[in-house]
């Protein structure tokens, strides 16, 4: 397994701004909190799939995970998370999956 190293020492949390979509004052006053705690890493989103329309099917989201995890493994990232950006989209199962899912 790939160690992390890090240039400094991460501080953060989860964070799901989809829970206040109505409230933009809330998310103003978080980010502002988040910045005076001098946080360096977040997780954001994480229940954010099940909002998106066509994407709520759990086997869709396991299968495009399933997808981009194995791509990601034969490529041997070690990245210590997967992002959106690390989606291989080149990769025919990727895409596939995200075009069944998202119905593009």
């Amino acid at each position: 397994m790939a160690e992390l190293k890090l240039p400094f020492i991460g501080h953060g949390g989860d964070y799901n701004p989809d829970q206040w979509r109505e409230r933009p004052d809330i998310l103003a006053e978080d980010i502002r909190l988040m910045k005076l705690a001098r946080c360096n890493l977040m997780s954001v989103g994480i229940f954010a799939w099940a909002t998106l329309e066509h994407f709520q099917r759990t086997r869709g989201v396991l299968r495009l995970m399933a997808a981009v995890i194995h791509e990601l493994w034969m490529a041997n990232d070690a990245s210590a998370m997967i992002m959106p950006g690390s989606f291989p989209l080149d990769i025919p199962t990727v895409k596939d999956e995200l075009v069944t899912d998202f119905g593009v």
